[in-house]
């Protein structure tokens, strides 16, 4: 498993859905490893992470969408 911690929001260049990611989000958006954890604090782009590695697996690496989990947390659900 990977750990990504997204600690800094400063934009690159853009992904495949035109958004701007930073270093950290795209680390995270194409990493080799199969499974991934993302750990970061509010408002630093976990949902767009989440949303664009699931765009990039689908779409550029054919994985079949059935195969895919997506799990968040949050305290307030806590």
């Amino acid at each position: 498993m990977c750990i990504i911690i997204i600690n800094k929001i400063k934009t690159i260049e853009e992904n495949i859905m035109k958004v701007k990611l930073d270093k950290y989000q795209e680390k995270a958006v194409y990493a080799t490893e199969e499974k991934l954890l993302v750990v970061a604090a509010p408002g630093s782009g976990k949902t767009t992470v989440i949303i664009n590695r699931v765009d990039y697996l689908v779409n550029k690496l054919a994985v079949n969408p059935a195969n895919i989990i997506v799990i968040t947390f949050t305290r307030a659900a806590a």
